[in-house]
């Protein structure tokens, strides 16, 4: 059977089959609860913990949330919410008025 190396953040290397998950390798390399569970890098680039790897690569995890990654995260939010409001609600404008707290006031 074909194993690929997969690296986390720099410290733990492990061998895998293809085809598993992101969440599940980390699941079995660093173990639930050590990381953000909605936000991993493969590769330097942001990847979904439900991606299947098929290679050899490096995945990275946050233990915190930056603000540069709120930022982006809340963007991205305002971006599909404004993608929805478009699709179901045609001729409705969303407005976004200013941040709140930890969310955003429409």
């Amino acid at each position: 059977m074909n194993t690929i190396q997969i690296t986390v953040n720099h410290k733990h290397s492990t061998n895998s089959t293809p085809g598993k998950t992101i969440r599940d390798i980390l699941y079995e390399t660093i173990g639930r609860g050590n990381f953000m569970e909605y936000i991993t890098v493969k590769n330097n680039v942001f990847s979904s913990l439900h991606e299947r790897i098929d290679t050899s690569c490096n995945i990275g995890t946050f233990t915190h949330f930056y603000e540069s990654s709120r930022r982006a995260y809340e963007n991205a939010s305002v971006a599909m919410l404004q993608y929805v409001v478009e699709k179901s609600l045609p001729g409705q404008k969303l407005y976004i008025l200013h941040s709140m707290c930890d969310g955003i006031y429409c």
